[in-house]
């Protein structure tokens, strides 16, 4: 019996440093509560920077918008404000037609003008430009002008360019005979002095000019109408 109680408790003292040997063995050791511990305290911590990211997201997104705010709102009243696409929508209803005519009919011309080669230069632009200014007689005058007519400096520019292809297209054949010139100044000389004063010389110039410019808008009348009848136009308004 004595020899049975000492062998049980040698084998309970021998099972104790067994576990307490496995327990402290560093090579044994089960590391994967740890290191799942930390993949989980990894996560955690970029899901942490996730609000800075929505904030600074945010800012940019604000600032974007402010900055081209003309892209939704068109102006504000009382301060409510009145949505771009609600003036773009009565525009289109009311202008709609007769814009994108005009653009097709520009397109027209200039895709024709590139497939012979002709190109105006924006030296050609600027010179026509400061000859018309030069006629109003300063550029205050210039600038009223343009906007009597409800024109930005960019769009008479382009109306300057579209003009100046025509007249390469169509105009460069045109002659004005001094006959042509006498008569028309016969008939409008007291109108045209109002406009270029009594200078004889500056007379002839402008009624010349004037009377290129008739024909070459009864040559390009026909020119275009031709061209226009040959291209394939869809309209989606």
């Amino acid at each position: 019996m004595v020899r049975t109680k000492t062998t049980a408790f040698s084998n309970t003292r021998s099972s104790k440093k067994v576990a307490k040997s496995e327990k402290l063995d560093p090579t044994e050791m089960d590391y994967s509560r740890d290191m799942s511990y930390q993949n989980e305290n990894g996560s955690s911590k970029k899901r942490s920077y996730l609000p800075y990211i929505f904030i600074v997201l945010l800012i940019v997104l604000g600032y974007v918008l402010f900055k081209n705010k003309d892209l939704y709102l068109a102006g504000s009243y009382n301060g409510k404000p009145v949505f771009a696409w609600d003036l773009n929508s009565r525009l289109k209803q009311r202008f709609g037609s007769q814009v994108l005519d005009e653009i097709i009919n520009e397109k027209i011309v200039l895709d024709e003008a590139a497939k012979k080669n002709i190109n105006v230069s924006p030296d050609e632009i600027n010179k026509k430009v400061s000859e018309i200014e030069k006629s109003l007689g300063n550029k205050t005058a210039f600038d009223e002008a343009l906007k009597q007519q409800g024109l930005t400096i960019e769009e008479f520019r382009n109306q300057i360019k579209l003009r100046l292809v025509v007249d390469k297209i169509v105009g460069s054949d045109v002659k004005v005979t001094e006959k042509e010139v006498d008569d028309y100044l016969t008939k409008n000389e007291d109108m045209l002095k109002t406009v270029v004063g009594s200078d004889s010389a500056k007379l002839k110039t402008y009624a010349s000019d004037a009377l290129k410019q008739q024909k070459i808008s009864g040559l390009f009348e026909k020119w275009f109408t031709d061209l226009k009848n040959k291209a394939k136009i869809v309209k989606y308004l």
